[in-house]
């Protein structure tokens, strides 16, 4: 069957909490991935995907060229070929409908008969009235097209509504995971530019004085020079994917403010 894990990744780029929105519509289109999670505090991203589909390089990649800066920390093919323990004890929901039968006990009875193991088939229930047969069985050794064949064995016509063991899921909500993931500690490192645009800003901020510091909202202008670009490029990737977020915002109010010759107030929006 088709092996179903989930890949960890380190996402440098992440800010702030509109930045799960654009991981999402990144990841989410791609072929085989199942679920997505996004932890913003560690900049951590969980990938629960088919890893024969798509690998933990291909989604990393996407993401990478976005300029996010995401690095695999577990890569669950490599996770999966390691493990050995593949549950083999749990059961999930099949239901299929019956289209032809004589009486409820009929069906029960004979599946009974061909699958006697509890621990292969623990449940048979049927709707009598609204035909409809539920079975929960263990999908490691009983899948649910097999149960279908079982009934066409004897002509009970039926159709599946529903395969409990169909995505993998089931094994990976049993597979053993730590119940808390010791994270790397990544040193938060300020850059230059974001630095010297905060120096600029409260600079620009003494033309609130007047007089002969009014020339110092000029200085403003340095901050949004230093401080601008990284927000621009954001947003531009972000209006390119049909989205629309803080960063766009935060662009659109500083062009709006240097227009208006409000520096201070451009500088305080890019800081």
């Amino acid at each position: 069957g088709a092996r179903v894990g989930r890949s960890h990744f380190f996402v440098e780029k992440i800010c702030c909490a509109s930045e799960a929105r654009a991981i999402n519509s990144i990841v989410k289109p791609l072929e085989g991935v199942l679920t997505i999670t996004v932890n913003t505090t560690s900049k951590i991203v969980y990938v629960d995907h088919h890893v024969d589909i798509l690998s933990a390089a291909d989604i990393a990649g996407a993401l990478n060229q976005e300029q996010f800066g995401c690095h695999v920390k577990k890569d669950a093919a490599q996770t999966t070929a390691q493990r050995t323990g593949i549950p083999t004890d749990c059961f999930v929901k099949s239901t299929f409908e019956i289209i032809e039968f004589e009486k409820a006990d009929s069906v029960e009875g004979f599946l009974r008969t061909e699958i006697p193991d509890d621990h292969i088939m623990k449940t048979v229930e049927i709707d009598s009235v609204k035909k409809i047969l539920t079975v929960h069985h263990n999908p490691y050794y009983l899948t649910a097209s097999s149960i279908k064949k079982h009934l066409e064995s004897t002509a009970i016509k039926s159709s599946l509504l529903s395969d409990g063991g169909a995505d993998g899921m089931w094994a990976l909500s049993q597979m053993s995971e730590p119940v808390e993931e010791i994270l790397e500690q990544h040193r938060a490192i300020v850059r230059w530019n974001i630095i010297l645009s905060g120096i600029c800003w409260m600079l620009s901020m003494l033309s609130y004085i007047g007089g002969k510091w009014i020339y110092l909202k000029y200085v403003g202008l340095l901050s949004v020079a230093f401080g601008l670009p990284p927000i621009a490029l954001k947003a531009y990737r972000t209006l390119r994917r049909l989205h629309f977020d803080v960063n766009c915002m935060m662009l659109f109010a500083t062009v709006g403010a240097v227009a208006l010759q409000e520096f201070t107030e451009a500088a305080a929006v890019t800081f």
